[in-house]
């Protein structure tokens, strides 16, 4: 058990890689805290079935009053935040080009995919100082070490400038025994582009898999591999860090 006796806190954790973390972390004994806009009352039942402690909250990540209001409920019933994943985010419904976004477009990804693992971190990293310890890990994107293809710029700049709060935060919590990494998956098989897949034709969905060269989506599980190693004390000596989860389709060493 990897994570036994740790409590986690997984945002945007109601489907998709989110609560592919979520279980993955319950299988290795943590207590689990979930959050997301959606109703959790499903996820928590499925990731209750691990036999671990659940505490399920739905709430808005990018709302300083509700992301205080949900951390303050998590020290009250659980005690602790050991791990924090900030995992929601999205490209949203918006414009692909900058010249028809509005500003609202803009605001909406960047709070999403940005702000809130800022208004998250805030809240639980006063409390992981005085713990002497504790993991963040954030969940950038591919787009953030590239370019996005299918979403708009604000999503590619969010990923790249939570990338940045990644490597700020792993440089002054540092001292006090905090680690804080990132995982950048490529294209994953959640049931959202499951449904957008199918949308293609066949020639365009060869196409995109021609892109990876792996050949195949990845799976959110693979993704929540990453996320519980840098999690666990496997990755003790990891902190500043990016694992990038692409089946190759972008490569930099």
């Amino acid at each position: 058990m990897k994570l036994e006796g740790k409590v986690a806190w997984i945002t945007g954790a109601a489907r998709g890689i989110g609560w592919a973390i979520a279980r993955a972390f319950g299988r290795e004994g943590a207590q689990l805290a979930i959050n997301d806009l959606r109703p959790m009352e499903e996820a928590a039942s499925q990731l209750r079935e691990t036999g671990r402690p659940v505490l399920a909250m739905q709430g808005d990540v990018t709302k300083a009053q509700q992301v205080k209001e949900m951390a303050e409920r998590i020290f009250r019933e659980l005690g602790r935040v050991d791990i924090l994943v900030n995992n929601a985010g999205g490209g949203l419904n918006v414009p692909f080009s900058i010249v028809d976004m509005t500003e609202e477009d803009w605001d909406r990804v960047v709070n999403l995919n940005l702000k809130a693992a800022f208004l998250c971190c805030k809240a639980v990293i006063p409390h992981m100082r005085k713990q002497g310890k504790g993991v963040i890990v954030n969940i950038a994107s591919l787009a953030g070490r590239s370019v996005a293809t299918t979403v708009g710029p604000g999503y590619t700049g969010a990923k790249a400038g939570l990338l940045g709060l990644t490597r700020h935060l792993a440089n002054t919590e540092g001292p006090y025994g905090i680690r804080v990494n990132a995982v950048s998956p490529g294209s994953i098989m959640t049931e959202l582009l499951a449904e957008r897949f199918k949308t293609y034709p066949p020639e365009e969905q060869v196409k995109r898999l021609s892109t990876t060269p792996l050949r195949r989506f990845g799976k959110p599980e693979e993704v929540a591999a990453a996320v519980l190693f840098l999690a666990s004390e496997e990755a003790s000596f990891i902190t500043g860090a990016n694992i990038d989860v692409n089946g190759g389709r972008y490569m930099q060493m």
